[in-house]
């Protein structure tokens, strides 16, 4: 799969990528770095990397800066300028325009080491039948990565949008689902996936979810 490129992709502008890609509130880039540094942690180097939702690809940046510089990586994401940017940003990645609920994920190809997801499921529609879809294209001993905030956020996330803490945009987004624990272990039943391993972080408002086959749970 080569980069997908749109016309004057030179002409992108960090601010266009901060407003399109919902970068605006006061704490946005904290509460990414704080989800970033959470699932960098968990790669390792040598992989491919499938990044769902990737915004600015800031955590291919946090890889190489730990030393992980041997990885294949692939960022998603459904915001143009934001894609535009990473293009220029590292022309020794991919990158593809896609929205992962409406189209075909096979067109990124498959036996994907790590497919990760940081704060994209509380936007979703269906978040069960995407978790589907992505497990077609994992490798057999690959490993799923999501991080969601906790149902008793939403209302925090709201009202610090309002106040500009947070991005409008991205919080206006969200879903009703409720994604607690219960829902994020029930979530790969139909698929040959469990959860591997669950934990709270950012003053426990948010969640960290990592699923593997459980023929490879203690690699």
């Amino acid at each position: 799969m080569k980069n997908e490129s749109i016309q004057n992709s030179n002409r992108v502008t960090l601010d266009q990528v901060h407003i399109s890609g919902g970068y605006t509130g006061y704490f946005s880039f904290f509460l990414e770095a704080m989800r970033n540094k959470q699932v960098c942690r968990l790669i390792k180097d040598g992989t491919s990397i499938l990044d769902l939702g990737c915004g600015r690809a800031e955590i291919l940046r946090l890889l190489y800066a730990s030393g992980k510089k041997n990885i294949k990586y692939t960022g998603c994401d459904i915001t143009s300028e934001c894609i535009d940017y990473n293009i220029i940003r590292h022309p020794e990645q991919k990158f593809a325009l896609i929205d992962i609920e409406k189209d075909d994920l096979s067109i990124l190809g498959s036996n994907y080491d790590y497919i990760i997801l940081l704060a994209v499921f509380e936007h979703l529609s269906n978040p069960c039948e995407t978790f589907k879809k992505i497990a077609d294209i994992l490798s057999t001993d690959g490993t799923i990565v999501l991080t969601v905030p906790i149902p008793q956020a939403e209302s925090i996330y709201r009202i610090g949008a309002r106040l500009g803490f947070f991005s409008k945009r991205a919080q206006s987004e969200h879903s009703s689902i409720r994604i607690d624990k219960d829902m994020l272990n029930g979530l790969p039943s139909c698929t040959n996936l469990r959860l591997n391993r669950y934990q709270r972080f950012l003053f426990g408002f948010n969640q960290l979810a990592v699923y593997r086959s459980p023929i490879f749970s203690d690699n």
